[in-house]
């Protein structure tokens, strides 16, 4: 059995330029892993056969009637229905990787990065890391029907997710969020690494107080001076977007 498998969402049409943008960075950064799409409604065959040169796998989303209105969710909990691999991180479409982090498939069982600007909760998990198990994926759907009721599904995945061993522990380690007020300090793989797309402005922090933290050679991270006004060009994120996409 394949060991690890890559997963991204891909909800329509206007999320493949970047979704494009996340296959090249991990085909780029010689991923040894193999890259899976779940696919929204209404994605036109000329994407999927554009997305194709860069993904080894599709799967049509399987979102219960719950989660209709929220596929973004539905998608990361059909993950842990995907047979054939025996790990697999989702990565959301606005994240890009800028060197292998093929380590992650061996750091944790489980877990999740939330990478934000928001100083106090990030609506979605960035990064998810799960073991498949359909027996697990019924469960949770199980779960769900009987305890979502009103309560917002991204806070309801979040909650239910610290609850299984090991989760917090990948979040504590490698979890960031963009603060452009804060002092540029030290940071760790795979933060800088994976870079969510958000305003990173002149600076972020690191919640990372675990564990050995390597400093970046320069006054700022090399991964920050990728993705802010230094890249040619590109005096935003939107811009450097932009630029990729082209």
């Amino acid at each position: 059995m394949p060991f690890g498998c890559w997963v991204t969402f891909v909800r329509d049409d206007d999320a493949v330029p970047k979704v494009l943008v996340l296959l090249n960075s991990l085909r780029v950064c010689h991923t040894s892993k193999k890259i899976v799409l779940i696919l929204g409604n209404s994605i036109s065959p000329d994407n999927i056969t554009r997305m194709g040169h860069y993904a080894d796998g599709f799967i049509q989303l399987n979102s219960p009637p719950e989660l209709a209105s929220l596929p973004s969710v539905a998608a990361r909990l059909h993950c842990w229905s995907i047979p054939g691999f025996s790990k697999i991180i989702f990565l959301d479409t606005d994240c890009i990787v800028l060197q292998n982090v093929d380590n992650l498939f061996t750091y944790t069982k489980t877990g999740k990065i939330g990478i934000s600007k928001d100083t106090f909760d990030e609506k979605e998990i960035s990064v998810l890391v799960l073991e498949p198990s359909f027996e697990f994926y019924q469960q949770i759907i199980a779960d769900l029907k009987s305890s979502m009721k009103t309560d917002d599904a991204h806070q309801w995945l979040r909650r239910y997710l610290t609850k299984l061993p090991y989760c917090e522990e990948l979040h504590e380690k490698y979890s960031i969020r963009v603060n452009p007020k804060a002092s540029i300090g030290a940071t760790s793989l795979p933060s800088i690494a994976i870079i969510h797309e958000v305003d990173v402005g002149n600076g972020y922090d690191s919640n990372d107080d675990y564990g050995s933290i390597s400093k970046v050679a320069g006054h700022e991270p090399i991964a920050i001076i990728g993705v802010s006004c230094r890249f040619p060009e590109a005096n935003s994120i939107d811009e450097y977007w932009e630029l990729l996409i082209k």
